[in-house]
C-alpha cells in the first residue's frame, strides 16, 4: 500500500531569522510522501529570496500581504495531499513528526492527530527549551467542543488533519486574526473530529516575540475572544446544546473579556457585559456588575481609579 501523500503548508511572514530551519525541518520527515508548499505573505525581509533557495524540493509562492489567515486558506487550496500539516515559519518538526501522527491516524482512526510539543527561544547555537506542555484533551473535558473552547489547545506544528476535515470546517477564519488556530479546533470538534494523542515531543513552538500578533495588540486578541464567544454561544444556543457546563464557559470568558476591555473600549466591555446578560450569568460575576454601575455613576476614568482601590482594577491599556 502506498503511502498517504502529506502537504505540509508554511505561511512566511518577515520570518527571515527562522525560516531556513523551518523548511529544513520540514525536509527531515522520515515521511517520504510529501509535498512542501511555502507563500511569502508580502514580506519585507529576505524571506522570499531565502525560501527561493529551496525551489526544486518544495513549492514557493509570493503574494501581497493579506494576513495569517488567508494565506493559510490559500496554502489549503493549493495542497493536493490527503493529510495536512501546518508549520509556522518559525516554528520547528520532529523528523519523525508526520509518520508518528499518520501511525496513529491508522491505529485510532483519527482524523485530527496531536502530538506533545514543547516551547523554544534562541538560535541553533543557544537554544533553550521549556517542559513538554501538552494536556490531553479528554483531561480537559470529555466534551471536545468544551475542551477546546476552554484552556485546551496546542500551536499548528504540533497538528496533523486529514484534509477533508479541515476542508470542511471551512479553514481559519480571517475576522479572527489571532486565534484563528484555536478557533479551527473549536469548528474540527463542532463537526465531530475523531481527535488521537501521540505522546511525544514532535513539535517545537517558538516563544512569542514581541512583533507577534497577539504580543503587541492585547485589544484585538480580546476583540476575538469577545467574538468567538458570542458566535460560539450562538451556535449552541441555536443546536439547544448549551448545557450547563458550556454557559459557565461562555459566562467566564465574557468576564475575562469585560476585564479586558473595560479602560481600552468600552464599547467591547459593554458587549461582554450583554454576553452575561444574554445567559444570565450576571448575578454569579460580580466584577462587571460592579464596574458597569460604578462606570454609569463615575464615568470610565473615575470608576478605573475606584476599582483599584477596591484591589478589582481592570486591565491597563
Amino acid at each position: 500500500m502506498s503511502e498517504p501523500l502529506v502537504s505540509i503548508l508554511i505561511p512566511c511572514f518577515n520570518a527571515a531569522q527562522f525560516v531556513e530551519e523551518t523548511v529544513e525541518s520540514a525536509l527531515a520527515q522520515t515521511h517520504q510522501a510529501l509535498e512542501i508548499i511555502a507563500i511569502d505573505d508580502g514580506s519585507s525581509d529576505s524571506t522570499y529570496d531565502l525560501l527561493r533557495r529551496f525551489q526544486g524540493r518544495i513549492q514557493v509562492e509570493r503574494q501581497q500581504n493579506v494576513g495569517a489567515s488567508i494565506t493559510r486558506n490559500r496554502l489549503i487550496e493549493r495542497a493536493s495531499g490527503g493529510w495536512l500539516q501546518f508549520l509556522d515559519a518559525d516554528d520547528l518538526l520532529d523528523p519523525r513528526a508526520v509518520e508518528q501522527r499518520l501511525a496513529c491516524a491508522r491505529a485510532s482512526d483519527a482524523n485530527a492527530v496531536y502530538s506533545n510539543w514543547r516551547k523554544f527561544s534562541g538560535d541553533a547555537g543557544a537554544r533553550e527549551y521549556r517542559p513538554a506542555q501538552m494536556q490531553p484533551m479528554a483531561e480537559v473535558s470529555e466534551d471536545a467542543e468544551l475542551a477546546t473552547f476552554t484552556t485546551f489547545w496546542a500551536p499548528p506544528a504540533a497538528w496533523l488533519f486529514e484534509a477533508r476535515l479541515i476542508r470542511q470546517a471551512g479553514g481559519f477564519r480571517a475576522d479572527l486574526p489571532v486565534i484563528q488556530d484555536a478557533r479551527l479546533l473549536q469548528d474540527c470538534a463542532h463537526l465531530g473530529a475523531r481527535f488521537a494523542f501521540v505522546d511525544q515531543v514532535l513539535a517545537a513552538y517558538r516563544e512569542a516575540r514581541s512583533d507577534s500578533l497577539s504580543q503587541r495588540n492585547r485589544a484585538q486578541f480580546l476583540h476575538d475572544c469577545l467574538l468567538n464567544a458570542e458566535q460560539i454561544l450562538e451556535r449552541w444556543q441555536a443546536l439547544g446544546s448549551l448545557g450547563e457546563p458550556r454557559r459557565v464557559a461562555v459566562a467566564a470568558c465574557f468576564d475575562f473579556v469585560a476585564r479586558g476591555l473595560f479602560v481600552r473600549d468600552p464599547a467591547g466591555f459593554e458587549r461582554a457585559y450583554s454576553g452575561l446578560k444574554r445567559i444570565n450569568a450576571i448575578t454569579d460575576h460580580a466584577w462587571p456588575r460592579i464596574a458597569k454601575r460604578l462606570k454609569r455613576v463615575l464615568g470610565v476614568r473615575a470608576a478605573t481609579a475606584v476599582l483599584r482601590v477596591l484591589r478589582r482594577a481592570p486591565e491597563g491599556r
